[in-house]
């Protein structure tokens, strides 16, 4: 299994992520701030990639729960 969580719809077996997007994007948005601003584009990269990997994983869900 590569995923997180093994969801079943109508007999297919898919893979999904889960909620790695967040720490995934915290991380990129952390090295892509301090390249570019140093240690306070930094922190605010890590809060745009925070935020960010959120409102992709509240989109995971909504569209999650439409399946069924």
């Amino acid at each position: 299994m590569t995923g997180i969580i093994d969801a079943t719809v109508d007999g297919f077996a898919e893979t999904c992520m889960g909620c790695l997007p967040i720490p995934i994007l915290f991380v990129l948005g952390v090295l892509v701030g301090d390249w570019l601003g140093g240690d306070r584009g930094a922190l605010w990269g890590a809060g745009i990639g925070l935020l960010f990997g959120a409102v992709l994983f509240g989109i995971f869900i909504v569209k999650l729960r439409r399946r069924r």
